[in-house]
């Protein structure tokens, strides 16, 4: 679903009263910043409204799309989050003689991190932080 595109809506402004024949240009483009995972669009868009005298008492508008109909996709990707995983070592029957060493990895994967236990303690905490993401 990653990539899925979820459609929107169309998107309405307000009617702009032009009182006068001519061309008029705008530039349309998202406001929204990005954050908090989401991406907004950055691309931007010409418009001209082009205003005649319809000769009947009354103008008429035409609008021509420059570069192509506006269209905005934001996306949403989560912001990585921190995982610290801990694990407690012990010996039993002798001291450790020098030290060991604990690995960390993936359930299917190389090993990411890894701690030493010293022979200097007979009980070591062993943490290292790793940055979750997620399966494929």
């Amino acid at each position: 679903m990653a990539d899925e595109r979820i459609r929107g809506g169309e998107i309405t402004f307000p009617p702009i009263s032009i009182d006068k024949t001519g061309q008029y240009k705008y530039i349309v483009r998202e406001t929204t910043p990005s954050g908090g995972g989401w991406i907004a669009e950055e691309r931007s868009y010409r418009v001209n409204a082009t205003v005649t005298d319809g000769g009947d008492g009354k103008l008429d508008a035409a609008i021509e799309y420059v570069d192509e109909y506006p269209e905005f996709v934001n996306t949403f990707a989560p912001e990585p989050c921190g995982v610290q995983i801990i694990a407690h070592a012990d010996t039993v029957g002798a001291p450790l003689y020098n030290s060991a060493r604990v690995g960390m990895r993936p359930a299917s994967g190389s090993i990411r991190s890894s701690s030493t236990i010293r022979a200097a303690s007979a009980s070591v905490g062993a943490s290292a932080p790793v940055a979750a993401s997620a399966p494929s």
